[in-house]
């Protein structure tokens, strides 16, 4: 799977969310609330030093061996809109 996620052409909701309100909903129990990491690694643009593709397989298929669970009924375009998020956006 190739999800190239650039800041301009990514969508911005993910199932009909804004990003950040899924990601509050969805990813802040373990990845902070500001991102900083907790039972997760912290998922700022600093710290994402990996491909696009690394990520959207993550969200899509977990990561073995890790807490990381895996949310095959998100969409490719959900998937872009998180990634571009996280590896993009500075936390707030």
């Amino acid at each position: 799977m190739s999800i190239a996620a650039t800041a301009p052409a990514a969508p911005s909701t993910v199932q009909g969310k804004p990003v950040a309100q899924f990601y509050s909903e969805t990813c802040s129990a373990c990845h902070g609330t500001k991102r900083e990491g907790t039972v997760g690694p912290a998922l700022t643009p600093a710290k994402l030093t990996q491909s696009d593709d690394f990520y959207a397989n993550a969200i899509k298929n977990g990561r073995p061996g890790t807490a990381m669970a895996s949310f095959p009924a998100l969409s490719d375009n959900d998937i872009k809109a998180i990634v571009n998020f996280i590896k993009y956006t500075e936390p707030r």
